[in-house]
């Protein structure tokens, strides 16, 4: 069967938040966008805590039906029991909803939505890509991979793949009110941390670790199951999660890579929506100019925006990753001291290295 061809001025990867930001902007531009996904439906299954912080307002839409509860402080639990609570204002998602309407005013905006359309390759002309039972073949000049850390266009782009942490999820009923995000640290979740995420009537429980080999696991979701007396949850889900940090080739070309696929996905939080947003919107904006001049060096200006604004932070985030593994201990007292000074909420966490004695 002879393949279909399909002509567009750009091809975005990947329809969640990065890539429906993306093919936004170029729409609004006046570009033909297409934007594919894997996916038979947008957002399903949720491989994510589901919480967003209050700013994105300022970068998109957050649609009021997404919105499970807001937020305004995060509770956290240290090895040796201790509690810190810090302001995090913000909202738990119902994610598919908030994936959905990103897409949603993608397509609104012009852009053409492909689901069931499984990119298999790509070169800098064209992404050759599997929908139905046929392969479709998308001639374009500007091909954008928010594709995920598995990403084909960071392949494409040389970029290696990334560290990941193991990250399992069950939802769950509440059965009381519960007004703060909760993150607990545990010995035996290693290199990461547990979450209680509510939003509304149910709550995200979960975590995400190293996986130490043999059973590691295993018995850090047996933990968690204990910490939160989880009974009769109402599903589970489950993924990886990069923690790499900013890949060094964001663009090549007329290549350009967003969100997760950029690495963009912070290395002790792993929060990685607010991200993926701001570069969709800034690499579908370089990408519109790139295509109106018909110049490929303005794609680099994308590079440097995200340099300016997110490469020190993911810095900081990888160096205290890594401070963090190697000095992961069972003893409490000795791991409490770790989390103080490479957890978001803690004053130690932004000192330099010499500051900290690391």
């Amino acid at each position: 069967m002879r393949a279909s061809i399909k002509q567009y001025d750009a091809v975005v990867i990947g329809a969640g938040p990065a890539g429906a930001s993306a093919a936004k902007e170029l729409a609004d531009r006046g570009f033909s966008t297409a934007l594919l996904e894997k996916r038979k439906r947008i957002g399903i299954p949720v491989r994510c805590a589901e919480f967003i912080p209050r700013f994105l307002n300022s970068y998109c839409d957050i649609p009021a039906c997404s919105i499970a509860q807001k937020i305004e402080h995060m509770e956290t639990y240290l090895p040796d029991e201790s509690r810190e609570v810090t302001s995090a204002p913000g909202y738990v998602v119902h994610r598919f909803l908030f994936d959905k309407q990103l897409a949603a005013q993608a397509v609104k905006a012009g852009a053409v939505l492909y689901i069931g359309t499984k990119a298999l390759k790509t070169n800098n002309n064209e992404v050759v890509a599997f929908r139905g039972n046929r392969t479709v073949v998308f001639k374009t000049k500007v091909i954008i991979g928010a594709d995920g850390p598995n990403s084909i266009v960071r392949k494409a782009i040389g970029a290696k793949k990334p560290p990941m942490v193991n990250a399992l999820q069950a939802e769950v009923v509440l059965k009381q009110e519960q007004l703060n995000t909760q993150v607990f640290f545990h010995h035996l979740i290693y290199g990461g941390y547990a979450w209680f995420f509510p939003k509304g009537n149910t709550a995200n429980v979960g975590l995400g670790m190293i996986n130490q080999g043999g059973d590691s696991v295993r018995k850090g979701w047996q933990e968690l199951i204990r910490l939160f007396n989880i009974e009769s949850p109402l599903s589970y889900t489950g993924g990886q999660i990069p923690v790499g940090g900013l890949v060094k080739h964001l663009v090549k070309d007329n290549m350009l890579l967003v969100g997760d696929a950029a690495g963009l996905t912070h290395p002790i939080t792993g929060a990685g929506i607010s991200n993926a947003v701001i570069s969709g919107k800034m690499a579908g904006a370089a990408a519109a100019d790139a295509l109106a001049a018909g110049d490929y060096s303005c794609l680099n200006t994308y590079k440097e925006d995200v340099e300016d604004l997110f490469g020190n932070s993911l810095r900081l985030a990888v160096a205290n990753r890594k401070y963090q593994e190697a000095n992961w201990s069972n003893d409490l007292d000795t791991l409490t001291g770790v989390i103080k000074k490479t957890w978001v909420a803690f004053p130690g966490y932004g000192l330099k290295k010499q500051e900290r004695g690391f």
